[in-house]
Parts: structure tokens; sequence; C-alpha cells
């Protein structure tokens, strides 16, 4: 496992680059001749050198002194106060060889980003917000002052607004004792696109000052689709400033909410009283003069501080904010699935209701994270029926590693990837390990860069050197289009990742863990799931690589916590029963899903109750369907109206047949029947030209249908047979056909 943060070589260019920052900022000028002298050195290696000779910089930097390499010490500690005084984390090193001094070489090491770059990309993947960490620039000096390049974005409608503020501002930092403040143009030059333009701006600026209005939050929402675009684009600190007061507003202020927000003492003091608070564009005379000098104060500290882009800020906000909602996430429990061949024939899994062995922990996550901290098998793959918390459970997981890393370091980086934002191109072809990786942190990397600050390899590195584990979640959304052959050969590149010969059979140090998600319905059989898993015996892949979960319904006791926690301890007897009072509403609500859908809709239901009407079963329970349909939008290769037809036959079919499961074959062969016999759907096939294996993968994944044995196949639940059998029976009555 890691144990801390890792740091990295610089090379030529970029020690070169950091001594000129260090020796434009030194405090003496004996100081600034001998950074020179090092820069010097260096500047004489090689391109993309990392190593320099220790006697050759010694000598250059301590001319005449008798023991060079002995008081090059003391110029080590003072280049490290000064890089400490500046925020620039980068430490002198030199080898410890006991060689003579001709043969000892020295370097510069700063953290290695990488690792706090994946950090950041699983925290962007497993929240709504993005999360970005940038190094801050070293400064340039101007008569003694430190250059910083101010650029202040405005939407184009309140320019005339900010006009007398931006003026009575820029006289007061002219003045400013420690800092030359550099103002970059805020208007685009004639024939440059304004939003190009505009993100090179944001990207140059040392510092951004943004003037928050609704025609500032407007604009960035029809440009960007968002709100925030300064904080994703721009690469140094941004200061909010309310130029339009907000705070009383129903603005949506998107990652600005979470974020301090400069508004004048005025506009504090106004909010205070009750009256109407005015913005910094709408203050006159003293109180404005008064209001920009607080702000060159505010600016002036911020440049002064020890620095943190504000979205390292916002990514913390949301790991609080992570923290009260997994305080209301219900776990789920948790049952081992055998991966051997001995257990082909374990209990049904949809009957299994007891506790997880003796000693072990009951719920799934705090399952996960004694694996992640313990050493035992390479893989974790999380099974369970649809909407039974899969992908809730295993973005938990990931978020509560990255949360505890904070205070262990040597916890293993969390990595999470949501296989739903695979390109569609990739899934229909066989891409490698590092297409994957890389399609899937393009789609991931929530920052506004075009380019991203890892790749596929630093990801490889991470897991297979560092400790890092991996999480694919949603295995089944790019199974589901592919044949059985490209399936198993995309789960043979993801496993490329940390192959078995790597991780050994209980893991080895340094090297990490990989946890995939899957529907267990994708698979035909019990043996199928089996073999996918082992690679079909190749690849040295055995069931002991696994640790595999199943994961179980909700209990009683978990169904009454998750609706107190959505309705609030005064909601919750009349949830109940609201619940118990449609027909077997309470065994559709195990299943976590449903009973966010039923909490969803318990305020219309109550109205209906209030109203004194009756609670319409049918159309809730048709709710239900379309609900579900819905949410697998993007996995279908049947169209979901097909789905619903298909389904109201195939409880029909069960229902003359007096019973409630078919098996694989049986199934199958049903299938390829109603796509021959049913005219709409035989010509829809036939246009679609999908093959039968992908459309049999697709009823048996993305429907309403489990499999909760080695083979057989069934309605998730009792009560929605009987409702597709009823709508089966009010179309056939309708079209006049009561025999079939």
């Amino acid at each position: 496992m890691t144990a801390g943060s890792r740091r990295r070589r610089l090379d030529r260019d970029r020690a070169l680059a950091v001594l000129a920052t260090l020796e434009a900022s030194a405090p003496g000028a004996v100081l600034r001749t001998r950074l020179g002298a090092l820069s010097a050195v260096v500047a004489g290696q090689p391109d993309g050198a990392t190593a320099f000779p220790l006697l050759a910089a010694a000598r250059a930097v301590g001319p005449g002194a008798a023991e060079p390499v002995a008081a090059f010490r003391e110029f080590r500690r003072a280049v490290a106060r000064l890089a400490t005084a500046q925020g620039i984390d980068v430490v002198l090193v030199v080898d410890t060889q006991r060689r003579s001094p001709e043969g000892r070489w020295l370097w510069m090491e700063e953290p290695d980003p990488t690792e706090r770059h994946l950090a950041a990309l699983s925290r962007a993947n497993t929240s709504a917000a993005p999360g970005k960490v940038v190094a801050a620039a070293g400064r340039q000096e101007r008569d003694g002052r430190a250059v910083v390049r101010i650029f202040f974005d405005i939407a184009p409608g309140d320019r005339s607004r900010a006009g007398r503020a931006m003026e009575c501002l820029l006289i007061r930092l002219r003045t400013d004792v420690d800092y030359d403040f550099e103002r970059l143009a805020d208007e685009p030059e004639l024939g440059h696109d304004p939003q190009g333009w505009r993100a090179r701006r944001l990207r140059e600026a040392d510092l951004v000052v943004v003037f928050l209005s609704p025609q500032y939050l407007a604009r960035e929402r029809d440009e960007l689709g968002g709100a925030g675009s300064a904080f994703r684009v721009a690469r140094s600190r941004v200061i909010p400033v309310e130029l339009v007061a907000l705070t009383q507003g129903r603005s949506a202020l998107g990652p600005y909410a979470g974020l301090q927000r400069f508004v004048p003492q005025a506009s504090r003091e106004a909010d205070a009283s009750g009256t109407p608070a005015p913005g910094l564009g709408a203050l006159r005379s003293v109180a404005l003069e008064r209001a920009v000098g607080e702000l060159h104060v505010e600016l002036a500290r911020v440049v002064a501080a020890p620095w943190r882009h504000p979205m390292e800020l916002l990514a913390d906000a949301l790991a609080r904010v992570s923290d009260v909602a997994l305080d209301r996430y219900i776990p789920n429990r948790w049952i081992h699935v055998g991966l051997d061949a001995d257990d082909a024939d374990e209990p049904e899994r949809a009957q299994a209701t007891s506790a997880p062995p003796t000693g072990r922990v009951e719920h799934v996550v705090e399952r996960m994270l004694e694996w992640a901290r313990a050493p035992g098998p390479p893989y974790l793959v999380l099974l369970g029926e649809y909407g039974m918390g899969k992908t809730v459970s295993s973005q938990t997981f990931a978020r509560r590693l990255l949360d505890q890393r904070r205070d262990d370091p040597s916890l293993p980086l969390p990595i999470y990837f949501d296989l739903r934002k695979l390109a569609t191109g990739l899934r229909r072809s066989d891409p490698t390990l590092g297409a994957i990786l890389d399609d899937l942190i393009v789609r991931s990397w929530e920052t506004g860069q075009l380019v991203p600050a890892v790749t596929a390899t630093d990801v490889v590195t991470a897991v297979q050197d560092r400790g890092a584990i991996v999480v694919f979640d949603g295995l089944d959304e790019v199974l589901v289009h592919m044949e059985e052959s490209q399936g198993q050969a995309f789960l043979r590149e993801l496993l490329r990742v940390l192959p078995p010969g790597l991780a050994g059979d209980h893991g080895q140090a340094g090297t990490g863990k990989l946890v995939v998600t899957c529907r267990t319905h994708y698979f035909r059989t019990k043996l199928a799931e089996r073999a996918f898993f082992l690679a079909e015996g190749r690849d040295g892949v055995r069931a002991r690589h696994y640790e595999a979960l199943h994961l179980l319904p909700f209990d009683e006791r978990q169904v009454l916590a998750y609706v107190t926690r959505r309705q609030g301890a005064g909601g919750v007897d009349r949830a109940v029963e609201l619940i118990r009072s449609v027909h077997d509403l309470a065994g559709l609500a195990r299943r976590p899903v449903n009973l966010a859908f039923i909490c969803d809709n318990l305020a219309r239901l109550e109205r209906r109750v209030a109203d004194g009407r009756p609670i319409d079963a049918a159309a809730l329970y048709d709710e239900l369907v379309q609900s579900w349909l819905a949410r697998d939008a993007g996995k279908h290769q049947l169209s979901p109206p097909h789905k619903l037809t298909l389904m109201e036959d195939l409880a029909a079919t069960l229902w003359r047949a007096g019973t409630r499961r078919m098996g694989v074959d049986e199934l199958e062969r049903w299938l390829r029947a109603r796509l021959t016999e049913e005219p709409d759907l035989r010509n829809w096939a036939k246009l679609a030209g999908t093959s039968p294996d992908v459309l049999a993968e697709d009823l048996r994944t993305a429907t309403f249908l489990v499999r909760p044995g080695s083979h057989e196949f069934e309605f998730a639940h009792t009560s929605l047979l009987e409702y597709l059998l009823a709508r089966y029976l009010h179309r056939a009555m309708g079209a006049g056909d009561t025999g079939r």
C-alpha cells in the first residue's frame, strides 16, 4: 500500500523554471547570485536530465570554499527556507552514496500530482461536482513588487454596472505596497472568438475576480452547461464578488454557493437589518470607496496566503456534504457467492435472508472496506439484481476510502470509473485497456480541461505499483451491447490493469486491487457467471482470486430506516400505512430502487387519500414499470414498448403453464418464437439487424426478470407478474382475443 505522498524528480527545464522563480524572489543579492550559478550548471546538462553533478554545482555556488560539498549543505537549507516562504514545495536532494564527490549527484523533487489527480477523478465520478488540483505558478517581480496578473470576468451586460467599481478598484490596486497588479484586458480583441479568448485569459491570470450577477450566472449556463466555468478553467486564484446582491435571491449559484464570496460590508449590514442588500455595482460615493478598500485588502490577503485552488476547496466541501449523505445511506446486507465449481448448486440467492457468517460485518460497504485494508483476494465482484444498490454501494465505498485517506494516507487510493460513460463505439468493438481507460478519463474528467491531468498509464501504475484500487462499476452496461466472445475479451482487458500473475492469490506488497459490479441476471446460468469471471479457465484466473458478494433485498428494518430518513420521524407512520395499503407494495419496497420511487410518490398518494379518492394501485404500478424501463435508457436493444409487450406475453405464458419460472434455454426459445410470430416484432428485428444472442441478453438484463438460482429466470416480484398479466388480459380483451 502507499505510504504517504510520493515525490518526483524535476527534469532540466522544470528545474530551471523553479530556480528562476526562487532567484526572482530571493531576499538578498548573495542568495540570488548562488541560485543563478546553480541554474548555469543545470542548464549545461542534456535535455531531459533529472540529476546534476554535485561537485560542479557546489563549486559554482561556493567558489573558493575549502570544502565545497560541505558548504553546499548550508545553501540547500537556505533554498528550503526560501521555497517554504514562497509556498513552493520543492527540495534539493543529494544522493547518499559514500564515494568521491566527483561521482555524486543532486536533483530537485516536488510532489507527484498524479495521486491527487486520481483522487480528484474519483471524487468527481462519485459526486455531482468536479474537483481539480493545480500547482501555483511562480511570480515575476517589477520594481521590487511581485507581479500579479488580474483578470476581471464580467458578463457583457454588466460592464456599465461594474465600470465605476472596477475603476476605483484599479486605482487602489496601483498603490499596493507589495504587489504590482497587471490588468489583463477583459474584452475580446477584434476577430477573436469570445469564448476561446476568455478561456485563455482565465488560464493566464494569477488572480481572477468574478463579478457575480444573474446575467453572469445565466451566461455560464448558456455557454458551458453549468455555472462556475471560471473555477473549472482558471489555473489560479478565483475570487467571486457579488456585483448584484444574491444573498436574498433565488438564483442558482452552483459551486459559488459553497465557497466564500466577497460581499461588501454595506450589503452585509443591509442584509442583517432586513432591508434590500445592494451589491458592489449599486454602491456609490463613500460606500463604494469603503467597499473597494475592503476588496483591495481581501485580494492582497488571498494573493499572499498559501493557496489552494477553489476546486480543491469545493471538493473538500463536497466531501463534508457527502458525509451527511452517507449518514442517510442504508447499507445493503450481503452473502458470499462461490465461484468454485462445487458451488454451482448454491441455495437460491433471492431466498437468502440470513445474516453474513458469524464474525463478519453485516453491511456490504463495511465488508468492502475490510477487504480493501487487509491482505486477501485481489479481485472483488459485487453482484446483484436490478435496483439493489450496486452503484450506490461502490460509490460509497470509494468516497469513504477517499475520506479515510485524509487521516491515514497509507490506505489504498480508490479510482472509480462508471462504465456507462464508455463511448458507444468502444462498446461495439474490441477495445484495449488503454483505449478503455483513456476514454473513461476523458468523459469523467469534469474540470473543463481539454487534456486530462491523468492518463491510462497513470492508472495502471497506481494499481500495479502503488496499491490503488480501481473500481469498474456497471460491467453489464457494456456487456449487454456485445456478443459473448466480445464480452469475455472486454473483461480480459479490464483484468490487465492487475493481471492475476502480478497480483498473486492474496495480493502482493505494492500491488493494488480491482472491483467490478454487474447485474446477476446478465448471465444465462450460474455456471456461465462462474466461467465468465474465471476467463473460461484461461489466463490463470481462479476462484481464489475473487471475493464475490451478492446484495440482498432490504429487510423490514432497513425499509423502515430508509423511510424514516427520507420522510422524517413525523412522516413514518403515514408512509408505512400508505405502503401497506397498496397490494404487495411492501414486498416491492424491499428493492432499494423501488423504495426510492415509492418515497418520491408518497406526497401524491397522500393527496389522493386526503381528497377522499382511493389509491390507484394499477396507475402506481404503471409508473413504477415506466420508471424501471427509463432507468435502463441507453442499454435497451429491444425498444421499451416492445419490451413491455414481451413482458406481458411472458406473464401470460407462465400463468397458463402454472409456474413462475422458466429455464434459460426455454426462455430464449420463447423469445425467438415471439420474434418470428409477432409481425411488428419480426419487422423491427429485421430492420434493427441485432443478433438474437444480444436480444436475449437484453431480455435477461434490462427488463423485469431476475435469475434467483442457477439457470431459471422469473419476474423480480410476484406482484409484477400479476400486474403484467392484467395488462395482457386487458390488451387481449380489447383485441377480442381471449383464447390465447
